[in-house]
C-alpha cells in the first residue's frame, strides 16, 4: 500500500478520533456521543476496508498498522457505547461494551509498537470496571482439548507456528476449539474472558441480579440434584 494512502487514513482516523475522545465521559451530551458514535463505527469500517486491501498485496506491515488502527477507532466507539448503555439504564450491556473497549485496545497494543501510547487507555478502561460498576466474580471453564486448530493456518495450533492474540498480515491469531469437553468450572480473579462471570443467585423469595441488585420475585427452578445450596447462574462462555 502507498505511503500516501496509509498517511491520509492516519489523518482521517485521527480527525475523528480527537473529536470522540472529548466525549467518552458519563457527563457528556447522549445527543453528541451517538453521533460520534455512529461517525467512530463508520472510520472502523473505512479502515477495515484499507487494512483487507494491505492484506491483499501481501503487504504485511501496513496491513498490521492498519489492524491496530481499527482496534483503536474501535475502542472509542465501545466506550461511548458504554455511556448510552448505562444511560438507557442497560448495565449488563454496558459491561459487555467495557470488556469490548478493554480487548479492542489490548488489540492496538498487540498490533505493533506505534500504539504503545495507547498503554495509558488500556489501564483506564480496566479501572472503569471498578468506577462505574459492582464488583464482578468471575467464572474460568475448564476444558478438556482434544483438537484445537489455528486461524491463521488452519492446522493444528500445537503444531503451528503461529501464537495466539498476535497479528499476521492484517489478522490476529485465534485458536478454535474444534474437539473439547467440559471438565470444571471454577470462580477466578482473573479470567481469560471478563464476560464471564456469575450473574445472580438466589435469596428468599427470588432471584437477586448480581449487577443492578434487583430480586425478582418467584422461587428459581432448583435441579433435583442441587440439594439445599444457594443456586447462581452465570455466564461461562461468549462468542467473541
Amino acid at each position: 500500500m502507498e505511503p500516501t494512502k496509509v498517511n491520509e487514513l492516519i489523518a482521517y482516523f485521527n480527525e475523528h478520533a480527537n473529536e470522540a475522545a472529548c466525549l467518552i465521559f458519563l457527563g457528556r451530551d447522549r445527543g453528541l456521543q451517538q453521533e460520534w458514535l455512529e461517525r467512530m463505527e463508520e472510520v472502523e469500517r473505512t479502515l477495515d476496508v484499507a487494512r483487507s486491501d494491505a492484506a491483499a498485496e501481501r503487504d504485511e506491515r501496513a496491513a498490521n498498522f492498519l489492524l491496530g488502527l481499527q482496534c483503536a477507532a474501535r475502542a472509542l466507539a465501545s466506550e461511548l457505547k458504554v455511556y448510552l448503555l448505562l444511560k438507557d439504564d442497560r448495565p449488563e450491556a454496558a459491561w459487555d461494551a467495557l470488556i469490548d473497549t478493554q480487548d479492542a485496545l489490548a488489540g492496538a497494543l498487540r498490533a505493533g509498537p506505534e500504539f504503545a501510547h495507547l498503554e495509558p487507555q488500556a489501564q483506564r478502561a480496566r479501572e472503569l470496571e471498578d468506577y462505574l460498576f459492582p464488583p464482578q466474580m468471575f467464572l474460568s471453564a475448564g476444558l478438556i482439548v482434544h483438537k484445537q486448530v489455528c486461524t491463521i493456518c488452519g492446522q493444528d495450533y500445537t503444531e503451528c507456528d503461529h501464537i495466539a492474540g498476535m497479528p499476521y498480515c492484517g489478522e490476529f491469531c485465534a485458536v478454535q476449539l474444534t474437539e473439547a469437553e467440559a471438565d470444571h468450572v471454577a470462580i477466578v480473579e482473573e479470567p481469560a474472558n471478563r464476560r464471564c462471570r456469575l450473574t445472580a443467585f438466589s435469596v428468599t423469595g427470588g432471584t437477586r441480579n448480581r449487577m443492578t441488585w434487583v430480586v425478582t420475585p418467584g422461587e428459581p427452578k432448583r435441579p433435583p440434584e442441587a440439594g439445599d445450596g444457594k443456586l447462581v447462574e452465570g455466564i461461562l462462555d461468549t462468542a467473541r
